[in-house]
Order: structure tokens, then C-alpha cells, then sequence
């Protein structure tokens, strides 16, 4: 059974002028969001070739629209709710082979990321109401997207109980960062909002979360977590260490470790002791993220979406005493919004550089946590 919880149900610990700072910042991006969006219905990247399918570009702009709409600008409603209203009539007319979201033409792209990213936006507005027989269909698809017994991947793999960008093909081998941590922190979450996340899934997903350890150096130890469990991959940006066995370990990196926590969160079995000693030693190995300037650090390419996670996780009641931590955090971003509303990151080494994709993420972190 569907829930009937909205994000909007949340109860609110931040006080009126704490979500005034950032609510009319927000309010700029998503009027000039919704000036960007084309006449099908979706948002184009005019950046990066392969995103001009919009799928997933249109998914994460549908729940950042959501997320200020569901927020406030009553004012303004009918104008977000129309956007809202052409944007998923674009991304809920057909669905790829595997019953994810596609375009109206069926082309897809990170179709497992734009699910989730869709059922949010569709749990979050009320117009969402209107797509709940397409809502549990695209649960349904995305429960079978996690690696697991239903498409032959062995426990012993990397990506056992994990979900990649791309939904995993019965029998066909796979490399060991197939699947990542940030689309299994999405989907975790999506399920769990839903009512949909299963012991099963739950007791795969842990898995996989176990396996995502991250470590750090002098003396090597085990702190946070990693993008992917596969120490060789390079798309674990802070490399990997060597262990005193002569084993190999993927180093942690603040962003992964967020979006472990949230994964943790969502995912029954954790203690809140647990969960607690994630988020310190998400603390002690990171600094708030900023937009670049200068000689920016490694992991700059993804200060947005750091914002954005770091939003999703400031906003449960239970984290009261993050708050001045996240004033700090909102204020240093509200400072690099452009006059027209926008943001764009410098650094284009992870996509932030197309403003459609920042601003969308901007937007997410903070709203989510105002």
C-alpha cells in the first residue's frame, strides 16, 4: 500500500527568518527553472549531449519545483503547478524495457536515478495524486532494480544489494561500481517512503551499505563511506589505501558519507547509536561545502549536490542541533546565486556546470531543510 505521508509532513524545526533566507532565493531558481522549460513538457540540457533526452535532468527539476511548491509561494502556485502538470505528462507517458521512466519517445537516461527522483516529486505534490497506479508500477520496477537473486548477481559480488544508474540485465556480467551509493541512498529512501522497502531488499541493501565502508589514513582505519565498494574503480574520487594485509580499501569521501547516512536512515536494522557515529565522523572529515572559487578542493565538482544531500539530512526534526551548522552552509550558498536566479558550478568535472543541474540541487538543499 501506498503512503500517504508527504515530505511536506514533516514538522519543521527551523524558525520563520531561518526559512526566509532561503525561501526567496528559491523562489528566484524556480521561476527561472520554469522559464527554461520547453514546450514538451521537460528540461533540455544544452551542456552535455547526452542529457538532451531530459529524462533525468526533468526528474531532478520535478522535485526541486515540488519541493517549493509544497513549501510555500501560495502566490505563485498556479504558475509551479503548471510547470509541474507539463512536466510530468513528459516523464510519465512511457516507460523504458525495464519499466523505468523514459521519455515520451522512450529514451532514457540514469533510469534508475529519474525514478527516484520522480516518485519523490510525485509523493511530495499534491498533483501526484493523479499518477498512482503509474506510481506503484514504477515502485514495482524499482524494487527489481537492485542487485540480487531476480537477475543472477552473486552475494559475493561488489554491487550485491546495491542499485546503479542502470537497472541490472539477468545473467549479463557487470563491472564492480555498477552499482554506487548514491543511487542506492535515492532508492532506499524512495522505497522507504512509499512503504515499499521490503526486509529483503532491506537485508541486501545492508550489504551493500557494509561493504561501502570507507577508510582513511595514519593510522588506516575505517571512517564514512565510499561511492562504490570496488577499491580499483575510479569513480571513488579520493582513490584507495593500502591495508596493512596488503589488501586494498576505497577511501571515504564527506559526500558519499552523507549519502550513507541518509541510506542508513532509511534502512531498518541501523541503531540510532549507529547512525549517530556515522554522522561524527562525517564531522570530523569534512568541511562544509562552498561554491568553488579559487583553487577549489577535489571534491568541488559536486559541492550542489552536497548541498542538496546535506539539506535532505538537516531536515528531520531529530536534528535540531545541526541547524546553525546548516544557517552557515545555506548562507554561502544564497551569496553565489546569480541575479536572474540561477547557480552553476565553475568545475563541470561532475555536470554541475550546466545551470539546469545546479540550480535544481540548489534548490533541493535549501528547501529541504527550511
Amino acid at each position: 500500500m501506498l503512503a500517504s505521508t508527504c515530505l511536506s509532513g514533516t514538522r519543521q524545526v527551523w524558525s520563520a527568518t531561518d526559512r526566509d533566507s532561503a525561501r526567496s532565493p528559491s523562489a528566484r531558481a524556480a521561476h527561472w527553472l520554469i522559464r527554461q522549460q520547453h514546450e514538451d513538457g521537460g528540461w533540455h540540457s544544452q551542456v552535455y549531449g547526452n542529457l538532451r533526452t531530459g529524462v533525468g535532468i526533468s526528474a531532478l527539476i520535478l522535485k526541486s519545483l515540488s519541493y517549493v511548491r509544497n513549501g510555500y509561494l501560495a502566490a505563485d502556485g498556479e504558475v509551479i503547478d503548471a510547470a509541474l502538470i507539463r512536466g510530468f505528462r513528459y516523464l510519465t507517458q512511457a516507460q523504458d524495457t525495464n519499466g523505468l521512466v523514459a521519455s515520451p519517445s522512450g529514451e532514457s537516461d540514469q533510469p534508475v536515478y529519474a525514478t527516484c527522483l520522480l516518485l519523490d516529486a510525485l509523493q511530495t505534490s499534491p498533483l501526484g495524486n493523479r499518477h498512482l497506479g503509474l506510481a506503484r508500477k514504477l515502485l514495482a520496477s524499482l524494487q527489481l532494480a537492485q542487485f540480487g537473486p531476480a537477475n543472477g548477481c552473486p552475494e559475493s559480488a561488489f554491487e550485491f544489494g546495491g542499485f546503479g544508474p542502470l537497472a541490472p540485465e539477468k545473467g549479463a556480467r557487470r563491472p564492480g561500481d555498477s552499482a554506487n551509493l548514491s543511487v542506492t541512498s535515492h532508492a532506499l529512501q524512495t522505497l522507504r517512503r512509499y512503504d515499499q522497502l521490503s526486509e529483503s531488499i532491506a537485508r541486501r541493501a545492508r550489504i551493500f551499505l557494509d561493504r561501502c565502508q570507507g577508510w582513511t589514513d595514519d593510522p588506516p582505519k575505517k571512517l564514512g563511506f565510499a561511492f562504490t565498494p570496488d577499491p580499483n574503480s575510479p569513480l571513488n574520487k579520493q582513490g584507495f589505501l593500502k591495508l596493512p594485509d596488503g589488501s586494498q580499501a576505497p577511501r571515504a569521501s564527506p559526500t558519499a558519507t552523507v549519502d550513507g547516512i541518509l541510506a542508513m536512515e532509511a534502512t531498518p536494522g541501523y541503531s540510532p547509536e549507529a547512525i549517530q557515529q556515522a554522522f561524527d565522523e562525517y564531522q570530523t572529515m569534512s568541511r562544509l561545502p562552498s561554491p568553488p572559487t579559487g583553487k577549489p578542493p577535489s571534491d568541488s565538482g559536486l559541492a550542489y549536490y552536497h548541498l542538496a544531500r546535506l539539506g535532505e539530512l538537516y531536515k528531520h526534526p531529530t536534528n535540531q542541533t545541526r541547524l546553525p551548522r546548516w544557517q552557515q552552509l545555506a548562507r554561502r550558498f544564497i551569496a553565489a546565486q546569480h541575479p536572474d536566479g540561477h547557480w552553476i558550478n565553475s568545475i563541470n568535472t561532475m555536470r554541475e556546470d550546466d545551470p539546469l543541474i545546479a540550480t535544481a540541487l540548489a534548490i533541493i538543499g535549501l528547501t529541504a531543510a527550511s
